[in-house]
């Protein structure tokens, strides 16, 4: 994301919506939909580099961040604490 996107977007808060790469690597073997690599070391890589996109985009926006862990069978959770995350912004709007 270009730095003059993020100050466009101005965001209050920001999410990354992650998964263990072993868990990664599951879905995209099922997914007949694409055709991927079936690499872990890739998939490490592409997490890290998330997370540091994650940590710079929340210094230069000064933007609290939170990361949701996308667990196999953990759907519901992972949703439940971004709405948690939604409402929060909300009442912080309301004040």
């Amino acid at each position: 994301l270009p730095y003059e996107i993020l100050k466009l977007l101005h965001p209050s808060h920001l999410v990354l919506l992650t998964a263990k790469p072993e868990e990664i690597l599951v879905r995209r073997l099922k997914d007949k939909g694409r055709v991927r690599e079936p690499d872990i070391e890739q998939i490490k890589e592409h997490l890290r580099m998330n997370e540091m996109f994650l940590a710079t985009y929340a210094t230069l926006s000064s933007s609290p961040c939170i990361v949701v862990h996308n667990s196999d069978g953990g759907l519901d959770r992972a949703v439940k604490q971004i709405v948690d995350v939604l409402n929060r912004v909300v009442c912080d709007w309301n004040g």
